[in-house]
């Protein structure tokens, strides 16, 4: 937390940056860990995303605290995963496209069982980008936050049971969205 704080001159920013630190810590951690695995690797996103968020203190100020929630989570998401495209290109370029691939199995052949996971995990990146903000950022609260329904209300400010809803009216738009791509 101490680093990013060095960064910002002013007071005000910094006390707000703070603020949004504590109250945005485990949500941050735990999207960056759901993506990453890895600690070291989770603490630099974290910072590095804190860094770039106190450079807009000003915009930050002006959101609702469910579209604030959204937006962190969302850096951090995104931080996360460049980072990850950083590594894969770096190996692109030091052992070629093919030890990419097998490094993605694990092994030194696909299986088809993990090669059809693959690629409906590559449908899914390319498909989800297509949905509203609040269906990416439900589906993303409940799938890959992993929170719960009573969390997820607190947030969008809605009852549980009206998570259930939009959840299934966000599956659906996502599914809708697959079959199109397979048609």
């Amino acid at each position: 937390m101490v680093l990013f704080l060095a960064a910002i001159e002013d007071e005000d920013s910094r006390n707000f940056m703070v603020q949004l630190y504590l109250e945005y810590e485990a949500p941050m951690f735990r999207t960056a860990m759901g993506i990453l695995h890895h600690q070291q690797d989770v603490e630099d996103v974290v910072q590095t995303t804190c860094l770039a968020l106190s450079k807009k203190v000003p915009l930050l100020q002006t959101m609702d605290c469910c579209t604030l929630h959204s937006y962190v989570v969302i850096s951090i998401r995104n931080t996360a995963i460049n980072l990850i495209r950083k590594r894969e290109r770096q190996q692109e370029l030091l052992y070629g496209d093919d030890n990419t691939l097998a490094g993605l199995t694990r092994g030194n052949t696909m299986e088809d069982d993990q090669f059809m996971a693959f690629a409906r995990r590559d449908a899914l990146k390319q498909v989800i980008g297509k949905l509203p903000l609040r269906d990416r950022t439900l589906l993303e609260m409940k799938y890959i936050l992993e929170q719960s329904d009573a969390e997820i209300a607190r947030v969008i400010q809605v009852k549980p049971n009206g998570v259930r809803n939009l959840l299934t009216r966000a599956r659906r738009k996502l599914a809708n969205l697959l079959d199109e791509r397979e048609l």
